[in-house]
């Protein structure tokens, strides 16, 4: 049973070894280990499990800092109110920083094809919407603003053009 569950580190522990926990994990590991022809692919579903509990494990630590569950709760939902006080860098997507603003904003990976996301563009996102996060990101900055992106992947092995909204904006051309 549920016992006094004000602490998160101690909430997230009693979530762990809970037995509908040992099952959504074994639901998801199943459902993203399943191949195309209906088969578990059982290395794939270990690899799976493994990231979810590594995930787990860095969500325990994290509760550790806090002896309060809604302090806790609102570090998840909104991404840290600490972040905006005090020391450090706050990482965060464009979605969360809404209605933030920082004295430095570092904006990456403006590369064409990563923003504008041509993955999100193609599953019925559009380019104004892109456009529209651009700006949101572009005025988080109260006094500095840095762009970049990376023109060459080693990895990967792929070269990238500048995002289409760093040429618009006259900061970038478009490379031969």
């Amino acid at each position: 049973g549920m016992r006094n569950i004000s602490k998160p580190a101690t909430m997230i522990n009693e979530i762990k070894t809970s037995k509908i926990y040992s099952l959504i994990v074994e639901n998801i590991s199943t459902k993203r280990a399943t191949l195309k022809n209906g088969n578990v692919d059982l290395a794939l579903k270990e690899e799976v499990k493994e990231r979810i509990m590594a995930k787990s494990v860095v969500l325990s630590e994290l509760a550790k800092k806090y002896q309060d569950i809604s302090k806790f709760y609102n570090f998840l939902a909104l991404g840290s109110n600490e972040m905006s006080e005090g020391q450090g860098v706050s990482l965060l997507s464009v979605h969360a920083s809404k209605g933030l603003e920082f004295d430095q904003v570092f904006i990456v990976d403006l590369a064409q094809n990563r923003f504008p996301n041509l993955k999100l563009m193609s599953m019925g996102g559009s380019l104004e919407e892109e456009r529209r996060l651009f700006y949101v990101a572009v005025t988080r900055a109260k006094d500095e603003l840095y762009l970049s992106y990376a023109k060459y992947d080693k990895i990967k092995k792929v070269t990238y053009q500048p995002s289409r909204f760093l040429i618009e904006a006259g900061m970038a051309k478009e490379e031969a």
